[in-house]
Order: structure tokens, then C-alpha cells, then sequence
């Protein structure tokens, strides 16, 4: 597959569709060279027999930007701990290899008493190429740690089954209110050039030149309640508006909503 270029292109997918529990839900877009991703809506599969499942839904209960437009909900219920529980959109396929300079991000939604019901790790956007390894996965973007550093969130590299790397961090996402979540990326052979910046409201929170990937193709993008960790038995939500990849900073909104 060809490098993707993505400077002086922004592509914004605000996440503005009905949807229900149906994980093959999907959104396409169209850059200005007319290549086409697909965005669907994915929620983890249950033992026979779990009374609930987790959700990804449109809704108006909280808004990003202040219009009534809506938001996406993303819910897991309590219940018995399982290898991961999620409520994702998931971008799909992006081919992101060496030479590639990208920023994507995602406005969020902590309720209050998000922390206290987290049991672990949770990761809020990762990028990784499961299609192209499924057991040593490369994996990079936010996340939440859980014990023993209760909502500290970092940018991070990590391989499944293997080290994880803090890029930036830690730094805290404040409940209760909407946050804007971005960050800046480029991907270089050999990692001789590699750059990392995590943004929150806008704000630079912080820079590193440490390697930021694996040097194999990067295929997915995902946002939401991307992963959570296996001790997870109770319900977290949170709510996500205007996911977005693009080739410069897009920023967070002049005004939010509640």
C-alpha cells in the first residue's frame, strides 16, 4: 500500500449518527483524493449468558459543542471480569508507515466518578495493526493507568505480550466537563526522527523524540472505551464528539457544552 500523506488535509469525523448495539454500524468519508475509510462501531463479545452488553450509541445527554448535536455514549456494565471489555469507533484501514506525519484526536467526557470505578488500565485512543499481527500487536496513543496511579494518563508505545513505553506524562483529565484530547506524530525509519506532542484544551502538555512505533504498518485507529483491563467488573461511560485524523492541529472548540 502507498504511503499516506496527510498534511494540509483535515478530516474530521464527527460522530453525529444514530446507532444502537449493532457493531457493523458505519460512517464513510471521503478525503480530497477520494480515498475512502470506513468508521464502525464495535462493543466486546460476552459469554452466552451475560444479562448485559456494553453500548456505543448517539446521544443528546451531554454536548461537545454546545448545539444539541449530540455526542456518542460509550458504555460497559458491571458484571464478571472477562480479558477486555470496550465501546469503541474504530477508523479503519489507515496505512501509516514511515515518513508519515499525523494528528489525531477526540473531545471527551469523564463523568464524575469515572476514576473511582476504574480498576485498571483504560485506553481512550490507540492506534495498532492487529490485521497485521494478532499476538504481538503494536499499539500507541492515550491512556488511563489504573492502581497504583489512579487517573494518570500518558501517551504511550506498546507491543501485546511485550514492554509499554511512556511517551508523555503523566497528566490529568479532569471530570465532569468536556476535554480535548490531540496529538501530533511522525513516524520515521530507523525511529532516527521520531517526534511525539500530546495537546489537552490546546495546550502543549509535553514533547518527546523517543521511538513512537514499531516500523510496521499502522492499520487502525480507535476511540472511546478502546480497552479496559481484565479486573474491570464494574460499569465505566464516557462520552467522545469529533474524532478526528488530519494533517495539522485542528484544536479543541471556542466553547463546549455540558
Amino acid at each position: 500500500m502507498a504511503n499516506v500523506s496527510y498534511r494540509r488535509r483535515l478530516l474530521a469525523l464527527l460522530f453525529l449518527f444514530g446507532a444502537g448495539l449493532a457493531s457493523t454500524a458505519a460512517f464513510l468519508f471521503t478525503r480530497s483524493d477520494s480515498a475512502k475509510y470506513e468508521l464502525t462501531l464495535q462493543v466486546s463479545p460476552f459469554p452466552h449468558g451475560f444479562r448485559e452488553l456494553p453500548t456505543i450509541e448517539r446521544t443528546n445527554e451531554h454536548t461537545y459543542d454546545g448545539a444539541g448535536s449530540g455526542s456518542v455514549h460509550a458504555r460497559t456494565p458491571a458484571g464478571a471480569r472477562v480479558v477486555n471489555k470496550y465501546a469503541r469507533a474504530v477508523i479503519h484501514p489507515i496505512d501509516w508507515r514511515a515518513g508519515t506525519d499525523v494528528w489525531y484526536g477526540s473531545a471527551f467526557f469523564l463523568p464524575n466518578g469515572f476514576y473511582e470505578a476504574q480498576q485498571g488500565q483504560v485506553d481512550l485512543m490507540r492506534w495498532d495493526n492487529f490485521d497485521v499481527d494478532a499476538r504481538t500487536t503494536d499499539r500507541g496513543g492515550v491512556v488511563i493507568y489504573g492502581e497504583p496511579e489512579p487517573s494518570r494518563a500518558y501517551l504511550i508505545r506498546a507491543q501485546l505480550q511485550g514492554n509499554q513505553d511512556e511517551l508523555v506524562g503523566p497528566f490529568a483529565i479532569g471530570e465532569g466537563a468536556w476535554h480535548w484530547l490531540e496529538v501530533h506524530q511522525r513516524y520515521t525509519s530507523g525511529n532516527k526522527a521520531d517526534l511525539s506532542e500530546l495537546y489537552l484544551d490546546g495546550k502543549l502538555v509535553g514533547r518527546s523524540t523517543a521511538p513512537n512505533w514499531y516500523e510496521r504498518p499502522i492499520t487502525a485507529m480507535r476511540f472511546g472505551l478502546v480497552a479496559t483491563a481484565g479486573t474491570q467488573s464494574l460499569g465505566l461511560e464516557l462520552w467522545l464528539d469529533r474524532a478526528t485524523i488530519s494533517g495539522a492541529q485542528a484544536g479543541p472548540l471556542a466553547e463546549t457544552g455540558s
